[in-house]
Formats: structure tokens, sequence, C-alpha cells
């Protein structure tokens, strides 16, 4: 691997294998990096996303060549409204857990858009958690367009600074501390193992034993020691394990 290149999209997708049709497997959001590993042919390449780690497939017009400035790790906080990169005539919508350069602009396709943030006040993780509520659920996705359950427990950790694997079951095993049921609290994360014990869905806890995940579309659901229940008192997931994450 030798080149970088950034994502400047809202988000892009990342597929399983060099074609559109191919499944989406991660995605990127705006200002993050990836290695080149290699070029497939003219229009797509094989790449390797920065943080998380994944290895996919990617049309190369989604990606630009990195600015002469340093990108700084600064996270979009933002709760009225999606944050967006302004011009005169155009805007770039950001999706929570993006990354902003640390520069009062950045020219986009030769348009030159401001980076400063409209927020005036910083705010919390989970009220930054309210902004995905009914995103519907998107395999691979990490976005308020669309987003999976360890894309939204992947941003939690990052607006805080954190950075977890992509998928659920690496998260599970790269978060150390694990707690016990009813000494969990605000903020842990839940995991959920289908049939064959494999852990195939994460959550974030709430309060009053509440869950927030992506099901369908984010939703906030009871949390029990057997797993979600779900209004119509269905189990949907077993608890496997809760996990803290550790800043």
């Amino acid at each position: 691997m030798s080149e970088k290149l950034i994502c400047l999209h809202s988000w892009a997708p990342i597929r399983k294998e060099p074609s559109s049709a191919s499944e989406m497997v991660h995605s990127l959001l705006f200002g993050e990096i990836v290695w080149v590993r290699k070029e497939i042919n003219d229009s797509w390449l094989e790449v390797q996303t920065v943080s998380p780690e994944y290895v996919g497939f990617i049309p190369e017009d989604y990606l630009s060549e990195l600015p002469k400035e340093q990108f700084s790790v600064k996270t979009i906080f933002e709760v009225s409204y999606i944050q967006s990169l302004q011009n005169p005539q155009y805007k770039i919508r950001i999706s929570p857990g993006s990354f902003l350069p640390d520069l009062s602009s950045i020219t986009i396709g030769g348009i030159e858009y401001s980076t400063q943030i409209m927020a005036t006040q910083k705010i919390d993780e989970f009220t930054v958690l309210q902004q995905f509520l009914n995103t519907p659920y998107l395999w691979g996705g990490r976005s308020i367009w669309g987003i999976d359950c360890s894309g939204l427990s992947g941003v939690f950790a990052r607006i805080q600074g954190a950075e977890l694997p992509r998928d659920a079951c690496d998260q599970c095993e790269f978060i150390q501390k694990e707690i016990s049921w009813g000494q969990h609290r605000k903020g842990d994360l839940a995991f959920f193992s289908n049939e064959k014990a494999k852990v195939t869905h994460v959550g974030v806890i709430l309060e009053d034993n509440k869950i927030i995940h992506a099901h369908n579309r984010v939703c906030v659901d009871k949390l029990s020691v057997k797993g979600i229940i779900k209004p119509s008192n269905e189990l949907s997931h077993k608890l496997t394990s809760i996990k803290r994450i550790e800043l």
C-alpha cells in the first residue's frame, strides 16, 4: 500500500467485489482516509480504510487526493440539524461521526466550501445518538441516511474519542471490560448472539433498561437480562454480554 486518498462526499459505499451490483459491506464518511491497495481497472480500487480497518472495493470517483493541509480528527457534534459544508450556492451535508478538516474552507470539485462548525455548544454523545432515531437499517451503513447496528455503536464510540472495529463480533472481542447485569449503566454496549453463539448484534444501553439499536430502523426498545424485548413482548435478540468502552 502506498497512496492515501480521502472521501469528500457525504458518504460512499465500500463493496465486497468491484461491482456496483456487489454487496455493500462498509461505507466511508466525509473526511475518512483510505490506503489504496490495488487498482482494479480504470474505475475501481481495492482499498483499506484507516479507521476502522476494513478492506473492500470502491469506484475511484468517490475519492480525492489529500489536501496539502492535514485533516484533524475533529468530529462533528450537531444537535438540531444535519451539519453541512456551506457555499453561497451549494452545500454538502455531513453525518455525525464524520471528520471535518481543521481549515476555514476546503475546495471540492473546484468549489470552495466553508468548514465553520455551526453548533454553538458542545453536546453529549447521547444527544448525537438521538439524530439517528428512525434512520433506516442499511447493511454496511454508518450515516443518518442508512446505518447498521455496529455502524451505530462505532459512531457512538468515535464521538467520545474511541475507535472500534467495524463488525459487532469484533467490537465485542475488542472491548475488554465486561459488565455484569445489574452493574450496567447508560452508555455500555450490549452484545447479542445467534443460535450458533456468534455475536451478530449490538446496541447502546440507555437509562431505565432501554437500548437504542439498528433493527429495521434505529429504535429504542426494552432490555432485559434475556435480551431485547420488542413492543409486542417478543424477545428479538438474545443477550450475550455487556461491555464498557474505556476512554
